[in-house]
């Protein structure tokens, strides 16, 4: 811990976040319905005060939010436009999420951590080349930009969370979804969040009330007969709680899961597992994989006209970046 951050944490919380930005605070949070709702504002609002988001800045937002320490702490540090120790004078933000590396966002960052090292060492993420909030100090850090990328192209988006990072999260849903959906509702554009491949029945169900408009529920493991029941008593549940729900066919016919190389979707089988499921998606294998490292893929749009002629319901293609269409109740303007 620096001096800096030291004086700071020995400073009561009304002397750091004075009654101006105690008033701040409670302007936002009279905002929404919800006052969790107000966490990601919250956040910048202290990140603005201190130039990063302290422990004190966690207890605050907690303490006005009726938080704990532990449920801030998981939105903070779920994305990095949070700040949790001082940065440099100037920040420098290189995207390299999927997109922005294929346009040599990869590159553009190697080249700046080299070029801001010292010792033959690339400085690295949010690492500091001089001292933090000193004149002429930088910070570096890679980051994703989503939700800012969509709204550059006019183009509606949909942010995704898998059963996977919430394990990752130690299995806590509503941190993750919390911050996900405040950066949907403050987006310039169309944008929705949806929960990704779920297995887990009591996941699906913990979707409900965290402002997520889609689920997808993969019963595709399962026999046909179990996976037509399971996944049909998912969509019951969904739509008794206004989501939409995908799903996934998996093996029929001795298919090994829409997941394996050279697999198809057969348009009747298709079609029969919709009607008897009601789902409002459904994954369907048209030539396209997921975690494609080459561009061997040969999508079989005879399939695909087939499959939209017969199934009364969006198909996602198996794509390493597919995306469902706009839910009913997509957040956003």
């Amino acid at each position: 811990m620096t001096q800096s951050e030291q004086a700071q944490a020995e400073q009561p919380l009304d002397e750091i976040f004075d009654e101006d930005i105690v008033a701040k605070a409670e302007n936002l949070i009279e905002r929404y319905p919800q006052s969790r709702s107000a966490l990601l504002p919250m956040l910048h609002l202290v990140q603005s005060v201190q130039g990063y988001v302290s422990q004190e800045g966690i207890s605050f937002c907690g303490k006005h939010l009726g938080l704990s320490d532990a449920e801030v702490t998981a939105v903070a540090t779920f994305y990095t436009m949070y700040k949790r120790r001082p940065c440099g004078e100037h920040l420098v933000s290189i995207c390299t999420n999927t997109l922005c590396a294929a346009l040599g966002g990869d590159e553009i960052y190697q080249a700046v951590r080299e070029h801001l090292g010292t010792d033959g060492k690339p400085l690295g993420h949010e690492e500091t080349v001089g001292t933090p909030g000193e004149k002429g100090s930088i910070t570096l850090e890679h980051a994703e930009a989503i939700v800012a990328g969509a709204e550059q192209a006019g183009s509606s988006v949909i942010l995704q969370i898998s059963e996977n990072a919430v394990k990752f999260h130690h299995g806590r849903l509503g941190p993750i979804a919390a911050a996900a959906v405040a950066v949907a509702v403050e987006a310039s554009i169309s944008a929705s969040v949806h929960l990704d491949h779920v297995e887990d029945l009591d996941l699906l169900h913990a979707t409900a009330g965290t402002g997520a408009s889609s689920a997808m529920f993969d019963a595709s493991k399962m026999e046909y007969s179990d996976n037509v029941a399971a996944t049909a008593a998912a969509a019951q549940w969904a739509h008794e709680h206004g989501l939409f729900l995908e799903a996934e066919l998996g093996e029929v016919g001795g298919k090994d899961g829409a997941h394996a190389y050279g697999v198809r979707t057969d348009p009747s089988e298709a079609k029969a597992f919709v009607d008897a499921t009601g789902v409002d998606a459904l994954a369907v294998a048209v030539g396209s994989s997921h975690a494609m490292s080459e561009r061997t893929a040969t999508l079989d749009f005879d399939l695909i006209a087939l499959l939209k002629a017969a199934v009364p319901v969006p198909g996602p293609q198996r794509t390493p970046g597919r995306m469902l269409p706009p839910a009913p109740n997509t957040s956003g303007p």
